[in-house]
């Protein structure tokens, strides 16, 4: 992990202390952590590098300010963002003492009735996404 900290534990700005990571995909890692101020848990997202452009990164500020501090009932809370000129974390304080992903979420919801029509509304927001980040080439090494 390349995040500049002491050499005792990794940490974000000396509050967000990084435990370890217990996810990653193509673009992302994520590490439970801990918020040295409010000691509490933490969600920490890291994008991978080589996706980082500032226009990415300016693109992400924008659109997660609006977000910031909302609380997703039984999930995660926003509470945070740090890029250091090289790396762009995304931090949340979690309401469970697990994060929720995808897979939970859609296992979760199998036996509902409207199950189908959820599943197609989360693709749809994904695939929306990807497709905007990608026409405002903000996804660096496409």
């Amino acid at each position: 992990m390349d995040i500049r900290t002491d050499k005792r534990q990794p940490s974000i700005r000396s509050r967000y202390l990084i435990h370890n990571r217990i996810y990653s995909d193509v673009f992302y890692d994520l590490y439970r952590g801990g918020d040295a101020q409010l000691q509490q848990d933490v969600f920490i997202l890291k994008v991978h590098k080589e996706l980082i452009s500032p226009e990415f990164v300016d693109f992400c500020v924008a659109h997660l300010t609006d977000h910031l501090y909302l609380n997703i009932p039984g999930l995660f809370e926003l509470s945070d963002y740090e890029f250091d000129g090289e790396n762009f974390f995304i931090i949340y304080k979690s309401s469970e003492s697990q994060l929720m992903t995808l897979d939970l979420y859609l296992s979760q919801i199998k036996k509902e009735p409207d199950y189908s029509k959820r599943v197609y509304k989360v693709l749809h927001q994904i695939a929306t996404t990807l497709y905007s980040l990608e026409t405002r080439q903000l996804v660096f090494g496409q």
